[in-house]
């Protein structure tokens, strides 16, 4: 499957993800549909902490969902993330992902404010976290990837 890059321009960075990933996240987020749904990105960074690579998703095993409204347990997660982070090469939290059933991937202000929390949290390990929204509706889909860098909301292209 073809390996899909990303590149934020005012931060300098990119992200690469294969195509296969982003398919698990809509097969199983139109399992919810017309719900929001989501979970967690991971990854690593490059060597030279310039790509954020995106390898794996989490699925939550409890969550809180509505038509617009995803909020994910934390059931399991500590655990999931202490065997991710002692494989080699480590594979750490990048971020979240989420839909927007029948609507554009934009950050709602709840988005935003997820993401400068995130941002601060002592339990986040990054610094730029990442945040994925998926505009799904029932046949097709758009999506974009955003990060925040002195507390401003940045996308990739």
């Amino acid at each position: 499957m073809p390996l899909l890059k990303y590149y934020c321009k005012r931060f300098g960075v990119n992200l690469e993800i294969e195509e296969t990933i982003i398919e698990e996240m809509i097969l199983e987020s139109r399992r919810h549909y017309p719900k929001e749904f989501g979970g967690i990105l991971l990854g690593r960074y490059s060597d030279n902490l310039n790509t954020a690579i995106i390898t794996d998703i989490m699925m939550p095993i409890e969550y809180d969902n509505s038509r617009n409204h995803f909020r994910r347990g934390n059931a399991g997660v500590k655990e999931r993330l202490r065997l991710e982070f002692n494989k080699k090469p480590s594979i750490i939290y990048l971020g979240e992902w989420h839909t927007h059933p029948d609507s554009t991937p934009d950050p709602s202000q709840i988005d935003i404010n997820t993401l400068r929390t995130l941002s601060q949290a002592n339990t986040v390990m990054i610094e730029n976290p990442i945040m994925l929204i998926i505009g799904l509706k029932m046949k097709q889909y758009n999506h974009i990837f955003y990060t925040i860098k002195n507390k401003n909301i940045l996308s990739y292209e």
